[in-house]
């Protein structure tokens, strides 16, 4: 069934009183492609469970839904085709509804909806893609199946289906056509990357090649022409050209790349941090970068890119509710491009505070967003924002609309509501508020603290009481329309009415275990018998418990159940219409009828996609307004067609309100900064207008000189023009008067040729008017024949059509008969035919199966069977050579005894007797031997069945053996490898072995230059001792004054040290060899240094080669290792088939034995003392290629355990080499 579109103007009602949607506030964020251009002027955009049809220039709105869709069903996905204005909307299914799909005209609002099997297991519609010619649509279903479906929508069938596959249940974002060629589809995801062909019943996969890059995660593509461009998370763009990879853009952003639109000029793509880069087209790397902008103030990723039609401009959807548009027409050129919001600032999170004023037609609502937000309803613009640190909880505006109340986690805060800003006035000490609201007259406010409720002054901000009897939290209050009551209701199940002058309850209602959400009053007036008339006031409140109560003092009135939870509610007093908000999104209504609860005829109307958290009505009482958990605020006009036709045709009467205020609120400090301003700027303008009359003046002197010049060229070329007009006109009459006396002369010929036409054609047309009459005159003759000839032949028709339409009649009947019983008897045959199919199937299918068991065992006992005839044909021929023998002896006896017989006649009657008895016995050993022939010749033709069998094991053999060749190969070049290694540590053994052998080397020389250099160390101590006694000795020398004495004591204090240190052997060495040692020290110290350098790169290079040498053996060892593993299973596999191999065959050769026996036995108990005779040998050619074939595999499994052995030594080795490194 076909849904109807909902558009502006159009509304839910019942026959009284309805509701119209007049405006949304908000976007879907989570929905696929969820901003797309179809006009130049006009954007679709999704919003709770409606489609907006967005017009920028005139910010109208227009909606589109599916008003059979159930409650708590959302929007999963858009696909909009430009070129035939259509648009794909698709809905999350609910339990075990299937999701729904419906496809809008944008012209001509015709929708279709597709029907979706019940079995699917997918509840919702990751992504969609409608065909370029728009004949079919391609829709891609979420998990855990991942659904792809290609649907003929006008039809309302699905053309293909296939579930992708997708064993790590990875996520798939986006599917699409391609727009040249649409039976190529792509489908990118988490991973995932599949190009697919579209078959006549199925998709068909294209297989292609990334090269050595691993799957990434595919974000988002788009096709250019037979190009395609990925985007990845990564930040890489790969390029794809008919299915085949060709690279990545060089100029890639190198941020996660959500989303992709192309058009003429290139590309956009939208990445994180709310960054929009520009592609266009390149020689030399196909695309190159050519622009980046940044939204400001935004740090989210960019979700949806749509461009359009005359690609002038772009809009593009953040994850964060947001839309922005932007021109593209002149990137080359602007620099300081920027982008504009689409629509307004929406909220991105839960709106958790709404409420309206009374004295203008604002809105004020707050988020958890933090934002607190003042909505023009009538001129559907945003007055003024504020973002705060804190998350508020509840809002509330003064009715004069200069001050609101804001409740955060800590305080409860009053703010001035400014012209162009919003400042802070008071706060109060009430924390976590999540319920405020102004009084009506505004001089009052009453806060929630808890379980408590504290009412203020609002102008002097002082206290005037709290409310306490509720014992859990308030969930809802509301003043009177008189401000002398004010209703409550909390989670603890109680509802008062308090006076607000006392501080009291005036009546109270409570119902245990029932938490109620939301409290309503009203005043009402009844008649007394006196004729007085006495206020009343009743409740009408909602909990959890799912039922609308009306309450007054006296207890309950009426109550109404309502079929869903209800968070809010709101009464129109003037419609007597009460309207529910839901904990799923929708609205429900009920009315009131002589001062009860009825039911009301307004269907669900299902608006939100989260629950409803806030609802209040404007002062006139004409407009609803929603707010919910999915951010976004709806408008609702509530419309009285009673009143409507009523009023049709009347001019509206005033209804005694006020007029809109215009007031606003300035402070001081602004007013006179922008009167200063004002100042300023009238200066300026004064001083810019006396420029701008002195450049006037100049520019029109200027102008006049102009002016003049150009008056005068035009003055000149125009006397030119004159002169050349008139010889122009000189020439044109010449050829004028030539063109008529050429006319002239042309008409003459005309008019002669005519008249001979003229004469020619009338003899002509007599000739064929005789001709004409002759054939008229024929004609009547051969008419007059022909009647005749018809009436006769008709009246032999019909004599003729009367027979032989009784003689079809009578076949007709019996062809009807007889075909009837055609049609039984075909039915019977069909039917005979179709058990006699499936019968003969199921017997032949098990024909075959059992063929194939028996001839698998008749192949495995055959093998004995001939071991056992080739025996059983030794022993026969033995005993056939005996019983020769036996017949030949006997044969000598009867000639040598043929005398004797004739003189014992009687003997030889009895010998006779005996020679037909065994004559006898050898014919039925005869039929004994035919029926061995027999039988021999039935196993010669089983043997050439086994022979065919033994063909496709020699197959199966060499294949085995063309699979086991490259490991063998494998392993040998492992084996050359282990030996390489082997060598190759030998040598590094010996290298090892001279470092060492040089290390204890320059170890020895420098302890013996240590011991040197001691020695040294110890004799230069013993010259230094010498040395300071001589300076001490000298030291007397001053104070001998003659030179004489002086020579003397210098002589005998030579003396006394050369003579004893001439004799120290010591001395002498010292002071010969001093020099030598020192200079040969720096040698071998230099040298040392030099040699221990040398061996620290030397051996920093032996362990980079060990090193890597190391990583190269591990590899190969990992490989040797699965190879060894691999080989092991098969071994161990090939053992254990083997073994059941052989215990089949001895079971059936003992299996065969007993049978032997058993027929021996009864053979024995037939042919009872007599011998068996001989018969030919049975074939051995089965027999010995058996025996080939389990030499054959006994040899492989040999050559398998070799290698196995091998791999196990290298294995060992190896181990033996990585405890060496």
């Amino acid at each position: 069934m076909d849904s109807k579109l909902l558009k502006r103007g159009s509304h839910l009602r019942s026959p009284a009183v309805g509701l119209k949607l007049d405006y949304l506030f908000g976007l879907g964020p989570k929905v696929t492609n969820n901003v797309e251009y179809v006009e130049e002027t006009e954007v679709l955009f999704p919003c709770g469970h409606y489609v907006i049809s967005y017009d920028t220039e005139k910010r109208t709105q227009n909606f589109m839904t599916n008003p059979q869709a159930s409650v708590g069903q959302k929007i999963t996905a858009m696909a909009v085709n430009q070129k035939c204005k259509l648009l794909a909307v698709a809905e999350s299914g609910d339990g075990d509804n299937p999701p729904w799909i419906t496809i809008y005209d944008v012209e001509t609002h015709k929708a279709k909806r597709l029907p979706f099997s019940p079995d699917q297991k997918s509840r919702e519609i990751v992504c969609m893609d409608l065909s370029p010619d728009g004949h079919t649509l391609l829709t891609l279903g979420g998990a855990p199946d991942y659904q792809l479906t290609n649907w003929q929508w006008q039809k309302g069938r699905a053309l293909q289906k296939q579930k992708i596959s997708n064993p790590t249940s990875a996520k798939i974002y986006q599917c699409s056509y391609c727009p040249t060629d649409p039976a190529c589809v792509c489908l990118t995801g988490d991973g995932i990357l599949h190009f697919m062909r579209i078959e006549i019943s199925e998709f068909r996969v294209i297989r292609y090649s990334l090269g050595n890059r691993e799957p990434q995660n595919y974000l988002c593509h788009a096709w250019v022409d037979v190009r395609l461009l990925i985007g990845t998370e990564k930040g890489d763009i790969l390029v794809f050209i008919n299915a085949e990879y060709r690279g990545i853009l060089e100029s890639s952003p190198g941020n996660p790349i959500y989303c992709i639109a192309t058009y003429s000029k290139g590309f956009v793509c939208g990445c994180d941090r709310a960054l929009l880069y520009v592609f266009e087209p390149d020689e030399r790397a196909m695309y190159k970068r050519n622009k980046s902008f940044e939204i400001d103030g935004n740090f989210k990723k960019i979700t949806s890119i749509s461009v359009s039609p005359a690609e002038d401009t772009i809009a593009c959807a953040l994850e964060n509710s947001q839309a922005y548009v932007m021109g593209i027409s002149n990137t080359d050129i602007a620099e300081d491009m920027s982008f504009e919001p689409l629509a307004l600032p929406f909220h991105h999170q839960a709106i958790t505070g709404l409420d309206s004023c009374l004295r203008k037609p604002l809105v004020v609502t707050c988020g958890l967003d933090k934002s607190v937000r003042v909505w023009n309803y009538l001129e559907k613009t945003l007055e003024s924002i504020r973002f705060f640190n804190e998350e508020p909880y509840s809002v509330a505006i003064h009715p004069s609309g200069f001050h609101i109340l804001v409740g955060f986690i800590d305080s409860l805060k009053l703010l001035n509501l400014l012209m162009d800003d919003v400042k802070l006035c008071k706060e109060f000490p009430i924390r976590g508020c999540h319920e405020c609201h102004f009084s009506n007259g505004g001089h009052l406010f009453a806060a929630v603290d808890g379980p408590q409720i504290v009412i203020y002054r609002t102008y002097t901000c002082e206290e005037v009481g709290r409310l306490k009897q509720h014992t859990g939290k308030v969930t809802s209050i509301q003043w009177a329309e008189d401000d002398s009551i004010l209703f409550s209701a909390g989670v603890d199940g109680s509802v008062f009415q308090w006076s607000v002058s006392s501080l009291i309850s005036v009546a109270e209602h409570k119902q245990k275990g029932c938490n109620y959400t939301c409290v309503l009053g009203r005043s009402v007036i009844k008649g007394l018998k006196s004729g007085e008339r006495a206020r009343s006031n009743e409740m009408f409140v909602i909990g959890s418990d799912m039922m609308i109560k009306q309450i007054n003092q006296s207890g309950v009135l009426s109550e109404k159940a309502v079929s869903m939870a209800v968070s809010q509610m709101v009464m129109n007093t003037e419609k007597r219409l009460i309207v529910a908000g839901t904990s799923k999104g929708s609205l429900l209504s009920c009315g009131l009828s002589d001062g009860k609860l009825v039911e009301n005829e307004i269907p669900p109307i299902n608006c939100h996609d989260g629950k409803c958290t806030r609802m209040r009505l404007s002062a006139d009482q004409k407009y609803l307004f929603t707010a919910s958990e999915d951010g976004t605020l709806a408008m609702f006009e509530i419309v009285d067609s009673a009143e409507k036709h009523s009023k049709k045709g009347k001019e509206k009467k005033d209804d005694g309100r006020l007029p809109w205020s215009e007031d606003i609120l300035v402070s001081k400090r602004n007013l006179e900064a922008k009167l200063t301003m004002l100042t300023t700027l009238k200066a300026k303008v004064e001083e810019l207008q006396h420029r701008n009359q002195i450049q006037l003046a100049e520019k029109q002197k200027s102008y006049r000189a102009k002016m003049d010049e150009v008056e005068q060229k035009f003055n000149a070329e125009l006397a030119l023009d004159q002169k050349r007009y008139g010889e122009l006109e000189g020439t044109k009459i010449k050829l004028e008067q030539e063109f008529e006396a050429r006319m002239h002369k042309l008409q003459e010929q005309k008019e002669s040729r005519i008249k001979s036409l003229v004469e020619h054609h009338q003899q002509k047309l007599q000739t064929e008017t005789e001709k004409f009459d002759e054939l008229m005159e024929s004609r009547a003759s051969a008419e007059a024949d022909w009647k005749n000839q018809y009436q006769s032949t008709i009246e032999k028709y019909v004599a003729e059509k009367r027979a032989l339409d009784k003689e079809n009649a009578r076949q007709l009947r019996e062809k009807h008969r007889e075909q009837e019983e055609a049609e039984h008897q075909k039915k019977a045959v069909k039917r005979d035919f179709k058990e006699t199919q499936e019968l003969m199937e199921e017997i032949t299918d098990r024909e075959f199966e059992d063929l194939k068991s028996k001839y698998d065992k008749i192949l495995n006992t055959e093998q004995k069977e001939t071991l056992q005839l080739k025996d059983e044909n030794a022993s026969l021929r033995r005993k056939f050579e005996k019983l020769q023998e036996q017949i030949n002896e006997n044969d000598a006896e009867l000639k040598s005894k043929t005398d004797e017989r004739e003189k014992k006649r009687l003997g030889i009657e009895n010998l006779k007797k005996d020679i037909k008895s065994q004559e006898k016995e050898i014919r039925d050993r005869q039929a004994t031997i035919q029926e061995k022939d027999n039988l021999i010749r039935d196993l010669r033709k089983k043997n050439q069945e086994l022979e065919k069998f033994k063909f496709v094991l020699d197959y199966k053999i060499s294949e085995l053996q063309k699979q086991n060749n490259p490991r063998e190969a494998e392993s040998r070049e492992c084996a050359k490898q282990l030996h390489e290694m082997k060598r190759e540590l030998g040598l590094y053994e010996t290298k090892n072995s001279i470092l060492k052998l040089g290390r204890e080397d320059c170890q020895q020389k420098l302890e013996g230059i240590s011991k040197s250099i001691e020695k040294h160390s110890g004799d230069m101590a013993e010259v230094i001792m010498v040395i300071k006694k001589i300076k001490l000795e000298l030291k007397d020398l001053k104070k001998i004054k003659t030179y004489k004495e002086q020579a003397k004591f210098v002589k005998a204090l030579h003396a006394r040290y050369s003579s004893r240190e001439a004799n120290h052997p010591r001395a002498k060495k010292s002071l010969t060899q001093e020099h030598d040692a020192n200079k040969e020290h720096l040698r071998n110290r230099s040298f040392l240094e030099r040699t221990v350098e040398s061996l620290k790169r030397q051996l920093r290079k032996d362990v980079k080669h060990a090193q890597r040498d190391y990583d190269r053996i591990m590899k190969e060892n990992v490989v040797l290792v699965r190879e060894i593993n691999n080989l092991r299973r098969q071994y161990q596999t090939t053992v254990e088939s083997m073994k059941l191999k052989d215990q089949r065959i001895e079971k059936k050769r003992r299996e065969r034995m007993r049978r032997n026996a058993q027929r021996d036995a009864q053979r024995s108990g037939k042919l009872t003392g007599l011998e068996p005779i001989h018969q030919s040998p049975p074939s051995h050619r089965s027999i010995g290629d058996s025996k080939q074939q389990i030499a054959a595999q006994q040899e492989q499994i040999a050559h398998l355990k070799q290698q196995l052995q091998e791999l196990l030594e290298r294995e060992q080795q190896q181990m033996k080499v990585r405890k060496i490194l």
